[in-house]
């Protein structure tokens, strides 16, 4: 979206699709069309058919015949598509959000790690909003249930 101006910090060291469950031999249950960006826009620099391009793998997957990819190849696509997203941050971990009302933002503090998941340095971010990924299972920390 154009007008969105949103930053993302991730903990991990890097992006895995399913991790533990790449199993050799193993394809997605469907086709290529139902990437992260197709149906939404196929002109996209970010849908599979540009991954293979990129990859110089495009004539290989078209001559194969087999529109239901690798696992392995799937994993490979969604991070090469998160490694060039400038707004996704991996090994930050937030330390702390707090509102600002002096500047009527959150400070949003992080630190950087380093290879081996050890401190690399301090930051700080200012934002109007914060959003939460907290996995799959609901859950709202203590502080923040007096908003729900």
């Amino acid at each position: 979206l154009t007008p969105l101006d949103a930053v993302f910090y991730e903990q991990r060291p890097r992006f895995d699709w399913h991790p533990g469950l790449l199993i050799d031999g193993a394809r997605i249950q469907v086709p290529f069309l139902a990437d992260l960006v197709t149906l939404a826009d196929p002109t996209s620099d970010w849908t599979f058919l540009n991954y293979l391009r990129t990859h110089h793998r495009l004539y290989p997957f078209y001559f194969a015949e087999r529109f239901h990819t690798h696992r392995a190849e799937y994993d490979a696509y969604c991070r090469w598509v998160a490694d060039n997203l400038p707004a996704l941050h991996f090994r930050h971990q937030v330390d702390a959000v707090r509102w600002n009302p002096e500047r009527d933002l959150f400070e949003v503090d992080f630190t950087h790690l380093d290879a081996d998941g050890e401190a690399e340095a301090l930051g700080r971010t200012h934002t109007r909003n914060v959003v939460l990924g907290i996995g799959t299972e609901p859950h709202i920390p203590d502080p923040l249930r007096p908003l729900v």
